[in-house]
């Protein structure tokens, strides 16, 4: 019987009307209708502008799948609470016109229990994609048979409910029961899965937070010490004095060829070891001057220098080279981290306003049960929580705000969606 009582409590806060128990009653009423055309206002757009966001993008992830299927279902939450505002509005007028209403009330049931699974669902692919990204489970097209299952589940498991307002008997209050049983299960399983994979989540971005600061801290030493060995000496060189002798060899040698070693730079190859090459450097003069530039230009392409010095500056900068390209794959890796950070913590504040929202309808329910099991409980206290009830409904107009909010890419992308409504 009390969990019945707990049933009917529940139809209060979805039909927006409570029996006049006490003075703070209509003005608990007249919160709600506020309350849910706001909802109606700002989650009809809003889920909107979600959904458009993420249709127009390219490549769909598992992630981006489940958010385009909560917007769904928040945007059935909000259209549907129509049927509420109209319902309290006649009702108010002295009209009753509950049972063309009470039609709708299962189908708000199974948008908001879906919703709950879609939330319980982001949770778990945020698990999957930070704990286990070599191993991941959801896909795009696991994601989209997992959001068909939730929502053959959710209706499901209300058909109980539709066949209680149409059936006067007995087993109503059973069939009500065992909705209200089911609910409390689900949010139960919700509020545990949300909590413990967040858990891991957060403690995995911080163990990788840590890790990624001291590779950083390594590579920034390494990349010094690297300068240091490739450091120019500074010091002055004395001059080396030349013999007539020797004067007269280079002179002598103006119409022959000099055979320049050279050095390959492979990867494997040392660059201390030359190796001759049978090319011949013309002199300087004349038309030979323009002939030998080419040939240097042709050896001095990329793995070939003409000197030792400059194949150890080339192998330098070559390793040099490798490791900036290192360093920037490892860059791109931390700015996806960065991202994944951002949108972990997107769905997160998701999800804590989705528990925060739902925890004054669940104090109701329990004030209802325990004031019929003969606790002593405010009957203000009571009002004032029925009230505030209704903001379950809040957090599926939440939604956009916390993304445009939480998320600078989404906010650039519904300005840029914005501007193609408006030129349209």
């Amino acid at each position: 019987m009390a969990v019945a009582l707990a049933s009917n409590a529940t139809s209060e806060v979805l039909e927006g009307t409570r029996a006049s128990k006490n003075p703070l009653d209509a003005t608990a009423s007249l919160m709600r209708l506020v309350l849910t055309l706001i909802v109606m206002l700002v989650g009809v757009p809003g889920n909107c502008l979600i959904l458009r966001v993420y249709w127009t993008k390219i490549r769909k992830t598992s992630t981006h799948v489940l958010v385009m299927a909560l917007a769904w279902a928040d945007l059935a939450v909000c259209a549907l609470r129509l049927f509420t505002m109209l319902f309290a509005l006649l009702l108010f007028a002295n009209y009753n016109v509950k049972e063309i209403y009470v039609a709708s009330l299962p189908f708000q049931n199974a948008a908001v229990a879906t919703s709950v699974l879609f939330t319980t669902l982001i949770a778990a692919d945020r698990y999957d994609c930070v704990c286990r990204p070599q191993r991941r489970f959801f896909t795009p097209r696991r994601a989209k048979i997992l959001v068909s299952v939730a929502s053959l589940l959710a209706t499901i498991c209300n058909v109980p409910d539709l066949l209680a307002d149409f059936h006067e008997a007995p087993t109503s209050d059973i069939l009500e029961t065992t909705v209200l049983v089911g609910s409390v299960f689900s949010f139960a399983v919700a509020l545990v899965v949300i909590a413990v994979c967040y858990g891991k989540v957060f403690a995995t971005i911080r163990k990788h937070v840590r890790v990624g600061a001291a590779v950083q801290r390594s590579t920034r030493d390494e990349r010094g010490s690297m300068h240091r060995d490739i450091e120019l000496p500074t010091r002055p060189t004395q001059p080396i004095p030349i013999s007539p002798e020797t004067n007269d060899n280079l002179q002598t040698v103006s119409g022959d060829k000099v055979e320049v070693p050279t050095v390959i730079n492979e990867p494997n190859s040392d660059f201390r070891n030359l190796v001759p090459k049978n090319d011949a450097v013309p002199n300087q003069t004349g038309q030979g001057s323009s002939q030998g530039g080419n040939s240097l230009d042709h050896q001095s392409g990329p793995g070939k220098c003409a000197t030792a010095e400059t194949g150890m500056f080339t192998a330098s900068g070559d390793r040099r080279y490798h490791q900036e390209q290192a360093n920037g794959h490892a860059l791109q890796r931390a700015g996806a981290a960065v991202l994944q950070r951002k949108t972990t913590r997107m769905l997160f504040i998701t999800s804590v306003v989705f528990l925060l929202t739902w925890l004054p309808y669940w104090v109701y329910v329990a004030m209802e049960i325990a004031s019929f099991c003969g606790v002593n409980i405010d009957p203000d206290s009571v009002s004032l929580t029925y009230g505030f009830a209704g903001l379950l409904f809040a957090n599926h107009a939440a939604n956009p705000i916390i993304y445009g909010l939480a998320n600078r890419r989404f906010r650039t992308d519904c300005k840029k969606v914005l501007i193609k409504i408006r030129c349209c």
